[in-house]
């Protein structure tokens, strides 16, 4: 029997050491995505400017973070003079609530456990 009880013990902590895998992906991700200057990764990063943004230097007017979705946002006027907000995606976002799913999780399952032994 000993073996059994020990299940949910090792259950909830490769839960835990998931969920705070996820984190730690999403913390490095808005480490790089800061690196240098919010500014210097809109115009040089992955999404760099979308195709309506004027051309000119001064194109980007403000980089801000995002907290929903979670990232980096970029403002860019475009060639008509409007504004443009690109935002990051969602993937980075449902990483953070998959990670917080599982780490919120594994002191459930403990919880469950001692519901069980009484």
């Amino acid at each position: 029997m000993p073996q059994r009880r020990r299940i949910p013990v090792r259950l909830a902590a490769l839960v835990a050491l998931v969920g705070f895998g996820l984190l730690a992906v999403v913390c490095i991700q808005l480490y790089r995505a800061s690196y240098n200057t919010l500014e210097y990764n809109c115009i040089v990063g992955n999404s760099s400017r979308p195709p309506s943004a004027s051309v000119a230097e001064n194109a980007l007017i403000s980089a801000d973070w995002s907290v929903v979705p979670l990232g980096r946002a970029c403002l860019w006027e475009t060639k008509s003079g409007e504004t443009v907000l690109q935002q990051p995606d969602w993937g980075l976002t449902a990483l953070a609530g998959v990670g917080l799913g599982f780490v919120a999780t594994a002191p459930l399952i403990l919880l469950k456990k001692k519901k069980n032994d009484q």
